[in-house]
């Protein structure tokens, strides 16, 4: 190639010959389509993000939510809230319940029984006894060992909340003869309709 055509910047035919056998010579490195796409992010001055194969028919996977165990409050508080005598039956109640002249319309026994499960049938009893128009029923927890039972301090704490606290106007640890304190009378509130008993 001479001088002149170099700085015309004009091709030869004879330069353009030789280009092209060259060129034919040569085997590329990659795809032609690949080839555009790096040139196309070169000129964007980006990589090229590969396609990606999307399933005709995605499949969502769910996983199990985990379940919030239960925090029953430690001895502590819940001393504190029989103290403080938030719902504490008075002790006449207590006295009648010990001679026996005032009747315990329905027991629900918890013992050996999973949180969740204790929890769910102290909630499905009330409601059912509040229906029946029950006034006293005696919850037994069991005292644990060395009277560090969970459901003896997770009852009176299940009490004090939503449903219950609605349907419940007072409990306290029963007589020995019910279970001491491995049991609680729990009193009902009235049913919307229900006439009263006297208790």
């Amino acid at each position: 190639m001479s001088a002149n055509r170099r700085k015309h910047g004009k091709i030869s035919p004879e330069d353009m010959a030789l280009w092209r056998k060259i060129a034919d010579s040569v085997k590329p490195l990659h795809k032609p389509s690949a080839l555009s796409d790096i040139d196309d992010a070169l000129e964007k001055n980006t990589k090229p993000v590969p396609p990606r194969s999307v399933p005709a028919n995605p499949v969502k996977r769910y996983s199990q939510p985990t379940a919030m165990p239960y925090q029953p409050p430690s001895s502590a508080s819940t001393t504190g809230q029989f103290n403080s005598g938030a719902k504490r039956l008075d002790d006449k109640t207590i006295r009648k319940l010990r001679k026996g002249r005032l009747e315990i319309d329905a027991t629900l026994d918890l013992h050996g029984m999973a949180q969740f499960q204790a929890h769910r049938s102290l909630i499905d009893f009330i409601e059912r006894e509040q229906r029946n128009n029950s006034r006293m029923i005696l919850v037994i927890t069991g005292k644990g060992k060395a009277g560090q039972g969970v459901l003896r301090d997770a009852v009176p704490r299940w009490l004090l909340e939503h449903p219950l606290r609605e349907l419940v106007s007072g409990w306290r640890n029963s007589n020995l003869n019910h279970g001491g304190e491995g049991a609680l009378y729990v009193r009902l509130k009235r049913a919307a309709g229900m006439r009263g008993d006297g208790r």
